[in-house]
């Protein structure tokens, strides 16, 4: 018989090599392992979990809608995964209860709505992966210059639209940010090149952006890294970088001036 002192468990983890492991599990472990996972999906029993420090339920094939109270009492949550999976529905307002968070992933699974705005209450949190959901609407989401810990930040996948923010002073520590495939229009702020030094993975491709990559972002010195800008059919890049090869943009266009123009009064 399996036994759970749910205020003194610390850390729970169900990989999906746990949920479809080969050989199966004998009736015995299929029993346990599954009455167990019964229970992690009832609110009022995760609720409870006051003392977790990691809840990694990665890979499986769980689906539905998450309660937005479950997170409310895990004030010692270190690390959420929840990615790939098929969660659907609004994003639970709660994890922004669990502050001592370092780690959140929700990739890869089908979460909708807007990404709440109290995340900004998550101090800590070093490591946010929300790509690939269905979140839309309603632009980058400013709560995450509330984050000081950020370095590494990806929203691909989502269609969040309007333009990338001139906000880049407040996440100077970014070492790789993922926003392909998110709808974006308009230019690439100066400033990320001036203030993402640091950065070794950044991620526009697939947008609508338009006009000249800043020199500032070109020039960054990505070592073992990546600078994607391909699928952006309006971005061009000055003749000084077409050297970097980014994502094969063209060059761009010297206006034309008429030489009678330079006459003309």
């Amino acid at each position: 018989m399996v036994h759970l002192r749910v205020p003194l468990l610390a850390f729970f983890s169900i990989l999906a090599a746990s949920v479809l492991a080969q050989p199966p599990l004998n009736p015995a472990e299929q029993d346990s392992l599954y009455r167990i996972l019964a229970d992690c999906r009832k609110a009022g029993l995760i609720g409870e979990f006051a003392y977790l420090e990691q809840l990694t339920l990665s890979r499986n094939r769980f689906s539905g809608e998450i309660p937005m109270n479950v997170f409310r009492n895990m004030k010692k949550l270190e690390i959420l995964d929840l990615s790939d999976n098929a969660f659907h529905g609004a994003m639970p307002e709660s994890i922004g209860s669990a502050a001592a968070l370092v780690k959140l992933d929700l990739s890869h699974n089908g979460f909708s709505g807007k990404i709440p705005e109290n995340l900004s209450c998550l101090k800590k949190v070093e490591f946010l992966d929300q790509s690939y959901n269905k979140f839309g609407g309603f632009g980058f989401p400013l709560a995450l210059t509330e984050m000081p810990s950020l370095k590494e930040v990806y929203l691909s996948g989502n269609f969040l639209g309007g333009e990338i923010p001139d906000i880049w002073e407040k996440m100077r520590g970014i070492i790789g940010i993922g926003l392909s495939s998110m709808g974006y229009v308009g230019k690439i702020p100066k400033s990320m090149g001036v203030q993402l030094r640091n950065a070794c993975y950044i991620g526009l491709d697939n947008n609508m952006l338009r006009g000249v990559v800043p020199a500032e972002l070109g020039e960054l010195q990505f070592v073992g890294g990546k600078l994607k800008l391909e699928g952006n059919f309006d971005l061009c890049i000055n003749e000084a970088l077409k050297s970097l090869h980014h994502g094969h943009l063209s060059i761009c266009r010297k206006p034309y001036v008429s030489k009678n123009a330079l006459f003309h009064e």
